[in-house]
């Protein structure tokens, strides 16, 4: 039967496909760094994407956001200095500001013109986020700014695309990388950063960043959660030196009530508890992994068993 019908199909790995009913398209461009596009899909809203990969979806990037930022900030005791590296929706921002404690959050991003496309197209990613007081932007490489700046930070947030082989954020990946950051962060400052699938099957990239980051901090936490959009568990890990770090949700209600301006959406006692219950097969993945990322040596990147 022939049909009108239009897809958008997002590449989980070789062999498999998600597929998105489209509506209509709202933008198509490309940028100096990558090709953009954003969709209106039936299921899912708007939907970002970059370079033909899936970014985000007005439905449940929320979900995404939410887990990448505040296990983090509330393991801090008061986080004043944030500092986002990527993030170009302003998703990532937003949720930082929530937290009456900030003073002030730098945002490093490369693609100057990725934002502001997404400031014309994607304004319920940032809601304003961008024009806060507390906000500095800066358009540059994350390692040279990191390489310049002063600046300590009490957390650090790494929301980059996937470090594909041919892909820049390919050098953000590296022990050498998270060394700079650790140089950055102030006394039990905290590191965290979305850190791929994290499925039963898909957790190569993970188990990678794990023992990358282990080689660096004393104390490493993986996380995770189904991102529908994502038709996966999408993993993040958390990395610090503060040997007093916790994660218990006993008193998470308290503080959020008493440090969150607004509402969370997702995050609360009972997402803090999923979302830190790992998997049995991520679980042994993660301690039969090896392999670290170096600046000398990213093969691993393009190892033939990194997707399934």
């Amino acid at each position: 039967m022939e049909t009108n019908e239009k897809w958008f199909f997002d590449r989980l790995a070789p062999c498999r496909q998600f597929g998105h009913l489209i509506e209509g398209e709202i933008y198509k461009g490309k940028t100096a760094f990558q090709e953009v596009q954003i969709l209106k899909s039936r299921a899912f809203g708007k939907i970002l994407t970059l370079d033909g990969d899936l970014q985000s979806t007005q439905f449940d990037e929320y979900i995404y956001h939410e887990t990448l930022v505040h296990p983090a900030m509330f393991a801090c005791s008061s986080p004043e200095k944030v500092l986002i590296i990527g993030g170009g929706e302003g998703a990532t921002l937003r949720e930082v500001l929530k937290h009456r404690s900030v003073r002030h959050a730098v945002m490093v991003d490369l693609d100057r013109e990725l934002i502001k496309i997404c400031k014309d197209y994607l304004p319920e990613w940032s809601k304003n986020a961008f024009h806060d007081k507390r906000v500095t932007q800066v358009f540059q490489d994350a390692k040279e700014y990191l390489l310049n700046t002063e600046e300590t930070f009490d957390v650090i947030i790494s929301d980059l695309v996937e470090p594909l082989p041919d892909s820049p954020a390919r050098f953000l990946v590296t022990k050498e990388f998270y060394e700079l950051i650790k140089s950055k962060l102030s006394d039990k400052g905290i590191f965290v950063m979305q850190a791929s699938m994290a499925g039963a099957r898909d957790n190569f990239l993970h188990s990678v960043f794990y023992r990358t980051l282990s080689s660096v901090y004393s104390r490493v936490f993986s996380l995770g959660v189904f991102i529908p959009s994502y038709c996966n568990r999408w993993g993040f890990i958390i990395a610090s030196d503060d040997m007093s770090l916790s994660f218990s949700g006993e008193d998470l209600q308290r503080k959020i009530e008493e440090r969150i301006e607004g509402e969370l959406s997702f995050y609360d006692c009972e997402a803090h508890r999923e979302i830190f219950s790992l998997i049995k097969p991520l679980r042994l993945a993660i301690e039969k992994q090896t392999g670290i990322f170096t600046e000398s040596d990213t093969t691993l990147l393009s190892e033939p068993h990194r997707f399934v």
